[in-house]
């Protein structure tokens, strides 16, 4: 990793089962949801595998402030899409030399756990555009546990087997930063 880089996890368990989360966080409305006040250009069926082959960049999309003001284009690569499971993208832009985010959803104790996890390379101002992208995560997951509740695994439970719970479903169940350079 070069100096500029950067990584982030971030996870959610959510009180909703993977079949209802999925199609929430692959469809343009719902990335755009999380994203807010940030607005991503993209077709209107979100991610699905029919675009393009994998490893190949699928669209453009332009990154925008309300709607109004771009910020950014970013050249979006699926190399890896699991319907109902997750997606591996390594993408571009303008500001990110290197823009990797692998996002899963999995199923847990009546509910299910949302991963993301990221590495970037950001062109310029490493560490200002790190705390925004954290920020930016910290608010798509906030958004994710407002609209499908978040699970409770703790409830009730032994410190033991909550314990086991949380190595089961690794990295995390509850919304966890791990920050590499700089931003903890």
């Amino acid at each position: 990793m070069s100096s500029r880089a950067q990584s982030l996890t971030i996870s959610s368990s959510l009180a909703a089962p993977p079949e209802s989360v999925w199609p929430h966080i692959t469809s343009t409305d719902g990335i755009n949801e999380e994203l807010w006040p940030l607005h991503m250009s993209g077709p209107d069926e979100g991610l699905k595998r029919e675009y393009g082959k994998l490893g190949r960049p699928l669209y453009v999309s332009v990154l925008s402030l309300l709607s109004v003001m771009p910020i950014d284009v970013h050249e979006l690569t699926l190399q890896e899409l699991e319907a109902g499971e997750g997606f591996h993208e390594d993408s571009r832009s303008l500001l990110e030399k290197r823009w990797v985010h692998k996002r899963s959803v999995r199923p847990f104790e009546g509910g299910s756990i949302v991963v993301d996890e990221l590495e970037f390379e950001p062109r310029i101002f490493p560490q200002l555009v790190a705390r925004i992208v954290r920020k930016v995560f910290e608010r798509r997951h906030a958004v994710l546990r407002r609209k499908f509740g978040k699970l409770r695994v703790d409830h009730g439970w032994s410190r033991e087997r909550a314990e086991a719970a949380r190595e089961q479903a690794e990295p995390a169940t509850v919304a966890t930063l791990r920050v590499a350079k700089g931003l903890a």
